[in-house]
């Protein structure tokens, strides 16, 4: 989290204008670049914390050049870090020159640098002239925007072993994070338990408050093997006609989840049962230790119910408004049975006087298709792709293919169907995008602002004939259009001719 923070600073050294960072640029990089700046001891200790994670953040800064008055030598427009590490030319420390100096009629301009030629610079200077200054991108984000988040994930070091699946099952949603936390420790063994004391050398004297016999204040005395703990569970299995076989408090939960079910409403609370128990017995046992309560099953199990009814409520506001009684609960649980709802799948033709454009993808990455078709079905243009690492990319060249045909045929109402849903945040204005995909999305919404065009989602059963013609351009790599029926292949057409005949889908829903 410090090395983030200042990775913060430096972002904010970089790209802001504030008095703060005009003081820094003017005592430390007067005569020098911030990114050529060598470390001194009398520097402060702010400007030697922003030193310290300068090349890694500089690694993750990127430029969308407008003006091209980025510095040649230091800034990182190019994707391959500062050229002036790379290529140390005599003097280059204290260059300023800035991008557009090496621009000669919209093409970049290396004569008088073979070694920079030769390494196959590559930049897009297509927008030079089209804004007002260059803006600067944090790579690690798809917006391009600086947030701690990122930059907390870009310096966390890769894990050398696969997190623990059992402690991973603490977490879940519509669970209060002190409950999963509390479970956490648990399990790792981090609770102020007497047991826990002992390891460290203490001397103590140990008693269980929260049993009615005294025993041994440990982990597993007290969310297991104790008097309480051995009633809650007992009542809670006991209740939901759940059998286990186990040993301890870690094969109890890692038994708990294998018993499966076709309720989703009983599922979503079992998964979260256990640990509300373990946080009420935590309760239960420090009300008996500091309050003096005395042991109470009873108060228990109400604690577990009130955990359920709030877990229900974080999930569905407006339904399952239950009481806090543990039998009430288990009887709503047991007569919640969801109805099975059957529903016809098929394509559907579009209205009068406008055309469908389905797009797909195929299984197998590389290979995307899209169909034009009338309000009868017919076909009236289709174009596939395929080439190996540009899915999204193709996936938007035979959209704008389709758009463009159907623009220049004087076809102003389309409706654009897929099932990719990550396709429905281009089409939305107000959404944030990738910052890679700039020169997309302002394509694609410039082709919508020409006629009125919606976005519909739909079933991937829905969409079949595309889907087998994006899977049938792995075969055929590049650009293959379609403007007969004739012209497509034979699976392909086998499926336009019973597009009309309805798939049956099951799903369940909540009783009425």
């Amino acid at each position: 989290m410090v090395r983030a923070a200042s990775e913060k600073l430096w972002w904010t050294f970089r790209t802001e204008h504030t008095l703060w960072t005009d003081f820094m640029r003017a005592k430390y990089c007067s005569r020098v670049h911030p990114v050529a700046k060598l470390v001194r001891t009398s520097d402060s200790h702010t400007w030697k914390r922003m030193l310290a994670v300068r090349d890694e953040a500089e690694r993750a800064m990127g430029w969308r050049l407008f003006q091209g008055r980025v510095n040649f030598w230091w800034d990182n427009w190019s994707g391959l870090g500062p050229l002036g590490r790379l290529y140390p030319f005599p003097g280059v420390s204290y260059s300023r020159a800035p991008l557009l100096d090496f621009v000669t009629d919209g093409v970049l301009d290396l004569f008088d640098h073979p070694d920079l030629a030769l390494a196959g610079l590559q930049v897009d200077l297509s927008r030079l002239g089209q804004g007002p200054r260059d803006i600067p991108v944090w790579r690690p984000a798809s917006d391009g925007m600086f947030s701690f988040a990122t930059a907390k994930s870009f310096l966390r070091p890769a894990r050398l072993v696969d997190p623990d699946p059992f402690l991973a099952r603490c977490w879940h949603k519509h669970l209060p994070f002190k409950v999963s936390f509390l479970a956490w420790r648990v399990f790792w063994g981090r609770l102020p338990m007497d047991d826990v004391i002992s390891r460290f050398g203490h001397v103590v004297v140990s008693r269980c408050w929260c049993c009615p016999a005294p025993a041994f204040d440990s982990i597993a005395h007290i969310f297991y093997s104790g008097d309480t703990a051995r009633a809650v569970w007992h009542h809670v299995f006991a209740s939901l006609g759940l059998q286990s076989r186990h040993r301890s408090l870690r094969t109890l939960i890692a038994s708990w989840g294998r018993s499966g079910t076709h309720n989703p409403l009983r599922s979503f609370v079992l998964c979260r049962l256990p640990y509300l128990v373990l946080w009420e017995l935590w309760k239960h046992r420090n009300g008996c230790l500091h309050s003096r309560d005395t042991p109470s099953v009873a108060r228990v199990m109400f604690g577990v119910a009130r955990g359920v009814v709030e877990c229900l409520y974080r999930r569905w506001p407006g339904q399952h408004i239950l009481p806090p009684n543990w039998r009430m609960i288990v009887s709503y649980l047991e007569a919640h049975v969801p109805r099975r709802v059957i529903r016809s799948v098929r394509w559907s033709p579009p209205s009068s006087g406008s055309l469908k454009l389905n797009l797909a993808l195929s299984a197998s990455e590389g290979g995307a298709a899209a169909l034009v078709r009338n309000q009868g079905g017919g076909l009236c243009y289709g174009v596939s792709w395929s080439r190996q690492g540009e899915t999204i990319r193709g996936l938007f060249r035979v959209l704008f293919s389709c758009l463009t045909w159907c623009l220049d045929g004087g076809h102003r109402v389309l409706v654009v169907e897929t099932s990719v849903r990550d396709l429905e945040a281009y089409f939305d204005a107000s959404a944030t995008t990738p910052w890679y995909m700039d020169d997309v999305v302002s394509r694609l919404h410039f082709l919508c602002s020409c006629g009125t065009i919606n976005f519909m989602l739909c079933s991937p059963r829905a969409n079949l004939p595309t889907q087998a013609l994006a899977d049938w351009a792995l075969d055929t790599p590049g650009e293959t259009a379609f403007v007969t029926f004739a012209d497509l292949p034979p699976r392909v057409r086998a499926l336009l001719i019973h597009d009309d005949v309805p798939y049956v889908s099951f799903d369940f829903a909540d009783p009425p």
